[in-house]
């Protein structure tokens, strides 16, 4: 019997500038609001969602060619 496929959860990507060198990606509002506790002048660059899948997808490496058989 087939599984029922589930539906994809959004997570958001939160890209945000602590200082003028350190730029950090957060994934849950309540991280947000540590980081504007410990640096309040931080900067919101991107706000984005992306699925699970998405991310997944964006970490595979790229394949190398195989290399032919020593003979």
């Amino acid at each position: 019997m087939a599984r029922k496929k589930r539906e994809k959860e959004l997570k958001p990507n939160i890209t945000v500038r602590l200082d003028r060198r350190t730029i950090i990606t957060v994934r849950d509002h309540s991280k947000l609001e540590f980081w504007k506790e410990k640096y309040p002048g931080l900067e919101i660059l991107e706000e984005s969602y992306e699925s699970e899948d998405d991310s997944e997808k964006e970490t595979e490496k790229p394949k190398k060619p195989k290399k032919p058989p020593v003979k």
